[in-house]
């Protein structure tokens, strides 16, 4: 990983911070990762109800880059808003 990818990877990170779910939540945590192909996907937590569907921010994270079919993750970057 390039120095560029690291600052990249950590102001997305910090970048996701403002898309929670719900938005109003009082402490937010996120993350990004760097996948083997190049990308940098990111996502904050998603916080349900029934707590059995609640996210991590590093959780969505993943499930974001295969969303995208972009598994092979090689870095990651966590965060929150404390």
């Amino acid at each position: 990983m390039t120095v560029q990818q690291k600052e990249e990877l950590i102001k997305e990170a910090k970048k996701a911070l403002a898309n929670p779910y719900p938005k109003d939540a009082e402490t937010v945590y996120a993350a990004a990762v760097l996948t083997k192909n190049g990308n940098i996907y990111s996502a904050a937590q998603y916080f349900s109800d029934t707590y059995s569907l609640t996210l991590h921010g590093e959780q969505m994270v993943l499930a974001h880059a295969a969303a995208h079919g972009d598994g092979e993750i090689v870095a990651m970057a966590a965060t929150s808003n404390e």
